[in-house]
Order: structure tokens, then sequence, then C-alpha cells
């Protein structure tokens, strides 16, 4: 781990673009801050881990971003990075428990982020015992999911140091969500992702499924409108 950016990371709150300036301007740093940093492992809570972008083990979906998070704090394990995941956008619970059990038997995890409209979707999802993938948008010592820390089937990951109990960083969190997942549920309507969800899922080249329960969907290319997640498998069978 380079303990340079870990010191810039806990610095500068996990705000990317702080990070990279001092980066790209050789930041100078005092001998005995970072030794005093190197003795309290300032950031890092007790049960959490940390990925640093120069790891050997850094994940290569991360390095396909325009804005590769410096640092990650995680929970668990990094078993997170060898397994399937899919973004399910799904605030009001209204995906159906088959149509969830489907997912998980078809191999995948859910990738949720940690807003509180998320709150029951997070809890209905451990409690039936799936994989859970939270991505924080906030440090995860201050996550409303830090709950569920030491829970075998979820994880938590944050770009934002334990010192840093606001939300206020400048970059994207929810990038982290569209890079992980192989592909993005969102049911019933684009809500509060709408714009991001069109702009930048897109540009990702990630597919969007809009699942709908209206009969008279829309069939277009992007988002792809399904009224079960069935359909799901059905179109990328026929994509490969």
């Amino acid at each position: 781990m380079n303990d340079i950016t870990h010191y810039l990371s806990v610095k500068y709150g996990g705000d990317w673009f702080k990070v990279y300036k001092a980066i790209v301007n050789a930041e100078t740093i005092p001998n005995d801050q970072m030794n005093t940093f190197l003795n309290t492992k300032e950031g890092i809570l007790e049960n959490t881990n940390i990925l640093e972008i120069t790891d050997d083990k850094y994940p290569h979906c991360f390095k396909l971003l325009k804005q590769p998070p410096f640092v990650i704090y995680y929970s668990n394990n990094l078993s997170m990075f060898n397994k399937r995941w899919i973004w399910l956008d799904d605030p009001n619970c209204a995906l159906k428990e088959n149509e969830l059990l489907k997912i998980h038997l078809s191999g995948y995890g859910f990738v949720v982020y940690d807003l509180v409209t998320n709150k029951q979707l997070i809890k209905r999802l451990v409690k039936n015992n799936y994989k859970v993938l939270i991505v924080c948008n906030k440090a995860i010592l201050h996550s409303q999911s830090y709950e569920y820390i030491n829970h075998k089937n979820v994880w938590l990951i944050s770009e934002i140091p334990s010192v840093n109990n606001e939300i206020k960083v400048s970059q994207d969190l929810k990038r982290l969500c569209c890079s992980l997942a192989e592909f993005i549920i969102c049911v019933n309507e684009l809500n509060h992702f709408d714009e991001y969800l069109i702009n930048k899922v897109h540009d990702l080249d990630k597919q969007l499924f809009l699942h709908t329960n209206s009969k008279q969907t829309n069939k277009t290319n992007f988002p792809l409108q399904i009224n079960n997640v069935n359909e799901i498998a059905a179109f990328k069978n026929n994509v490969n």
C-alpha cells in the first residue's frame, strides 16, 4: 500500500479532486506528520481494510473509470471483486420475491447505493441472505448500513475515511456502482437517478433495464424496458 496516497485521502476527507491535485503538485508531507499518521493508522476502522490504487489486487473495473478511486475502504474481504453483481435501484421494494430469487440463483449479488431511501431494500436483501455490496455515500463508520459490517454476505465499500463524517466530496460516488455491476435494473421508474442513469451509465457501456408493471412498454435499446427479470436472460443470450 502507498502510505502517501492513504495519508492524502485522510487529509482531504476522501475528496478525489483534492487528492489528485496534491499528487500532481507533488505536495510536501512533513516527516513528523507522516510518522504520526503511520503510528495511528488514522482513517481505518478496526473491522475494515484498505485498498490503494497501486496495490496488486486493485480491481480492473475501477481502472476503467475516468476517476479511479485512489483509496477504497471496505469490510469483509476482497472476494467481492470475484463475484458477479447487478446494480438494483428499487427504493419501493417493488420487485417480487421470486424475481429476486431468480437473480440470486443466476449467480448474481446486488449492488445498492447507500441512500436513506434504499434502507428497506438493503434490509430486505440482507434478510434473504443474498449477497449485497453496499456503496456508501459517506464513511463506513457513519453509514446507515454500518450495522451490517460483520455480516458474512454483505460488503461495505467507501472512498471516504472514517475521519470524515460529512458527505461533502466533489466526486461522483455512484460511479462505483456502475463500475462493479454487469448491468443495472431500475424498478418501475427512472426516479432520483434518472439523468444519471440515462447519461452516465450509457457512457460506461452498461445495459440499463427499466422494470415496469405496465403492459404498454416502449421497447427501446436504452433503457430496455422489461416486465419480468426473465426477459434479461433472453436479451443477453441474443446479444451473445
